[in-house]
Parts: C-alpha cells; structure tokens; sequence
C-alpha cells in the first residue's frame, strides 16, 4: 500500500481499506448534503424534500450510514 494508506489503515484500522471510488462517493455526498441544508435554510425547498432527497442522495453514492 501507499503512504497514505498505510496511515489511514494506522489511524482508522479497516477502514484503510477503502478504494479511491469510495473517498469520491463519501465526499460527493457529503457536498451535496451540504448544499440540500445551504437549500433547506434558504428555504428553497421543504424539511420533507430535504429528507427525500438525502435518501435518494446515499442510495446514489453507496452511503451505508447516514449523520446529518
């Protein structure tokens, strides 16, 4: 492995196992949770769409838990 895994593989244990495709996924839908709250409290769309939306959002990008 490369130095940077070696390091998260140090720091976070199994989860140094994570693939280039996985960081993309995990920081594609923490932006666009990010930008659905800029949106919430603009109140360009409704708590229940925000909620819908996030759904959809992690099914997208494989996000298996889900804090926001």
């Amino acid at each position: 492995p490369c130095h940077h895994q070696q390091l998260r593989l140090k720091a976070y244990g199994g989860a140094a196992g994570m693939n280039r495709q996985d960081d993309r996924n995990n920081a594609s839908f923490a932006y666009s949770v990010n930008m659905l709250r800029l949106l919430l409290a603009m109140e360009f769309i409704t708590e229940e769409e925000y909620q819908k939306i996030v759904q959809i959002s992690a099914g997208h990008y494989g996000a298996e838990k889900i804090y926001v």
